[in-house]
């Protein structure tokens, strides 16, 4: 909780210090201008998020595959969309990583702060992944490690300055895991963010560093769109990358023949700084019997992008 306190008092928004600024010009003075600072980056922030709202559907698996797993733990991801108690619909987000540590929590309440900058083959690159659920949802609440609070865009500053919550509905998370539980907006369509769930690609678990298992449940009460959906990826022999899905029971399976290169790199994108090299790979589809199964595949920065007409998928840590 003193974290908490600590960068509510940065942000010029802990109670005690707003009361002492009624009397003290200076102390009213730098608080303004802290807080006109920071608005100005949100501003900045804004203009800069994905046009597409379901984007951070993405992100929170990008961020999941960037966490930190115990040592010999299957790293999972489990999104749940539904309704709450109330009626409200809420999107849950769990996640088996250690969970927070202070520089964790100081990093989600800034903007494009990051604790895992210039690492070779990391997906992360605008350093805003995790803010992008505000396109989506007013209040996200967080409950990992030692932390419990939330993050409410209608108050001042308030996609950057936590509030301590005891009473979070991420504390009912399961014992160990980390989990976000985020109020959805009401101008949001629940049945959209439904569909772009549904339809994400098992392929995007084949070129994440970390994260092997998702596990995706949405539950509106529209028989069209609830589902139960787990993916599953298995390394198997000589090469070759087992991919599982099982959707309301039904299980399917994809082979793909992975080949992988490294090189060089000299982009001077600031993006870029301090990485050398980058990691070109190659899946080929194939079939049941082991042959090669033609058909479109997508281009993947380590999560898929779009079509370009290839018949096999090509991985790399693109610029987007």
């Amino acid at each position: 909780m003193d974290l908490i306190k600590k960068i509510r008092r940065e942000n010029g928004c802990d109670q005690e210090m707003l009361q002492r600024a009624q009397n003290d010009p200076e102390i009213l003075s730098t608080i303004k201008s802290l807080q006109g600072n920071a608005s100005r980056g949100l501003d900045r922030f804004s203009d800069e998020l994905y046009s597409k709202s379901t984007h951070f559907l993405l992100e929170l698996i990008q961020n999941a595959d960037d966490n930190t797993y115990a040592p010999g733990v299957l790293p999972k991801l489990c999104l749940t969309l539904g309704r709450g108690s109330n009626g409200d619909v809420m999107m849950a987000v769990h996640c088996n990583e250690v969970g927070f540590k202070a520089e964790d929590v100081v990093a989600i309440c800034k903007v494009g702060a990051s604790t895992k900058k210039n690492v070779e083959g990391y997906i992360g690159e605008k350093g805003i992944g995790f803010k992008s659920v505000f396109r989506v949802a007013d209040v996200v609440h967080i409950a990992s490690g030692d932390y419990k609070f939330k993050l409410d865009r209608r108050e001042e500053l308030g996609m950057i300055t936590p509030i301590w919550d005891d009473s979070s509905p991420a504390r009912h998370a399961i014992p160990g895991w980390t989990a976000f539980v985020l109020e959805l907006a009401k101008s949001e369509d629940p049945k959209e963010i439904a569909a772009r769930l549904v339809e994400l690609s098992s392929s995007l678990l084949l070129f994440l560093r970390r994260l092997r298992s998702l596990k995706i449940s949405t539950g509106l009460g529209d028989p069209n769109l609830d589902r139960v959906i787990a993916i599953k990826c298995v390394e198997a022999e000589n090469q070759v990358v087992q991919v599982q899905r099982t959707e309301n029971g039904v299980t399917s399976s994809h082979q793909y023949f992975m080949t992988k290169k490294t090189i060089p790199t000299f982009a001077e994108d600031p993006r870029r700084q301090g990485i050398s090299k980058s990691e070109i790979v190659l899946a080929f589809p194939l079939d049941d019997a082991g042959e090669p199964r033609i058909s479109p595949q997508t281009v993947h920065a380590f999560l898929p992008l779009r079509d370009y007409g290839f018949t096999f998928i090509i991985q790399a840590d693109f610029l987007t």
